[in-house]
């Protein structure tokens, strides 16, 4: 096989940080590499220097053997066939499906200087073949889940026949059928001679997916492994140079009083009666396929979304949340999923973004005192352990799992009694996730109740001290934390139990 991509002594430096460190890989023809590291390992940098996103400090990208400089995305497309679904997302939110699509090549639809759109929405449902996907290509992108945005920005790389496909963290949203389906197409790719890099922090779907293993560590490359008889906890072992295996601490011995109450909430077609409790101290998880109403549930009790029916109580009183403010009012947060452009301004230091949703609680007669904020960032980067090089440091140069950290420490900061959390661990490695793990049990036991909705069953098993399924936007099965088997919960999810 000859080489299709590789680079030599590639080096990416930031301020006070060396992103990318001396890195020489060679990416054949016809291959999938999985490339893993813990959050900050260099692997999103890494694929940024490939595409063109960002340019290297030094070292060399060779195209089947030739020096090539890479100075945009669209030139690694066009000149190069380097296509890529970043992890990110890159929609264009009021614009339909389609043109988001085509975006930037919309002359190709022109007639008489305006676009035929019967023309460019018949060409974006032939794009969205190639993965079974049935999605109205006339409606905004806002409109669609993550999931589904995730599936559309595939679907458009793999229409322009790529040489090379990277794909960061692109299957992060997906449910497993839509992961096999993606499986498949990838395989044919790879028949075809399609170089295929794939990144994730899912361990199984890159073993499965994968013909030969990347490991990442500090900007640089420690191991590349072709994928035979390769476990898990030997990539997690490369990976963090030391045995580790995914532990969570130890529930709650008891809880309190019952903190948030909801009554028979409904919401258009999505929420459909739904009546739960949230005590004092205790961690729930909302469980289930995808797009069962778990991430609509968060959303309306924080007030992004308005209710049709229904009731709410804190502390036994009833209250009216209409929109966010009211819900902080009340002593309720909500840390969304999509943080790099709900939660955070990447372009803004990780002092600002954690102090910004809070500035009221700091300032006297419009002033901040600058040392206050100082001191309570401070002390939020330390219980969190945000590695950043200061907090003036950009949030945008952060890994996705201190990204995580950051939008956590900025509702902490607001303060309250129920926190909401919309898949607190996705896009995070193994080390991240368990720190993570710690913080919300500590949190819980200084009587924070938690309320989240979690995607990956290893944590829905583990983590929470009751597991809430939903199906169809209705609870309909409740078990105990640590009191179901894996078979009996994905029964539940499937409507067999």
């Amino acid at each position: 096989m000859n080489d299709a991509l590789s680079v030599i002594g590639l080096t990416k430096t930031f301020p006070g940080v060396i992103a990318v460190n001396n890195v020489t890989l060679s990416f054949k023809e016809g291959k999938i590499y999985g490339l893993v590291g813990e959050n900050g390992a260099g692997k999103s940098t890494l694929i940024k220097l490939l595409t063109g996103a960002e340019k290297p400090t030094k070292g060399k990208i060779l195209i089947k053997g030739e020096q090539a400089e890479i100075n945009s995305v669209e030139e690694g497309e066009l000149k190069y066939g380097i296509c890529a679904v970043f992890q990110d997302d890159v929609s264009i939110p009021l614009l339909s499906v389609a043109e988001n699509i085509f975006l930037g090549k919309e002359s190709i639809f022109y007639k008489n200087g305006l676009i035929t759109y019967s023309l460019l929405y018949r060409a974006s449902e032939e794009v969205l073949k190639r993965l079974n996907l049935r999605i109205d290509v006339k409606t905004q992108m806002s409109n669609l889940s993550v999931a589904e945005r995730k599936l559309v920005h595939i679907a458009k790389a793999v229409y322009k026949n790529p040489k090379i496909l990277i794909l960061d963290e692109a299957t992060a949203p997906l449910s497993r059928t839509e992961v096999e389906r993606l499986f498949s197409l990838l395989r044919e790719l790879k028949q075809k001679g399609t170089t295929i890099i794939f990144i994730s922090h899912r361990l199984r779907e890159v073993l499965e997916i994968s013909d030969v293993v990347i490991v990442m560590k500090d900007g640089k490359v420690v191991a590349e492994i072709e994928n035979v008889n390769l476990s898990q906890d030997k990539v997690v072992e490369m990976m963090t140079g030391t045995k580790v295996e995914l532990a969570f601490p130890k529930r709650a011995e008891k809880v309190g009083d019952i903190v948030l109450s909801l009554k028979g909430i409904k919401l258009d077609n999505i929420l459909n009666n739904i009546s739960l409790s949230l005590h004092e101290g205790e961690i729930v998880a909302l469980a289930g396929l995808r797009g069962q109403g778990q991430e609509k549930l968060l959303e309306a009790i924080f007030g992004l979304e308005k209710l049709d029916g229904g009731e709410i109580y804190l502390s036994g009183k009833r209250i009216d949340i209409s929109e966010p403010a009211d819900a902080i009012k009340n002593g309720i947060i909500y840390v969304s999923d999509k943080r790099d452009y709900e939660e955070l301004w990447p372009t803004l230091s990780v002092l600002k973004n954690v102090s910004m949703a809070s500035l009221n609680k700091r300032s006297r007669f419009g002033f901040i005192k600058l040392k206050n904020e100082m001191k309570e960032v401070a002390e939020m980067v330390d219980f969190l352990a945000i590695r950043a090089p200061s907090v003036l440091h950009e949030t945008m140069y952060l890994s996705g799992g201190n990204k995580q950290k950051v939008a956590l420490a900025k509702w902490l900061l607001v303060g309250g009694k129920v926190m909401l959390l919309n898949k607190p661990t996705d896009g995070i490695d193994v080390m991240t996730k368990m720190e993570l793990y710690r913080i919300l049990r500590d949190l819980a036991g200084r009587g924070k109740s938690i309320l989240t909705y979690l995607s990956e069953l290893p944590e829905v098993l583990n983590l929470p001290d009751r597991i809430l399924v939903m199906r169809e936007g209705a609870i309909i099965k409740e078990f105990k934390g640590g009191a179901v088997s894996e078979k009996e919960l994905l029964a539940s999810y499937y409507g067999s139990v």
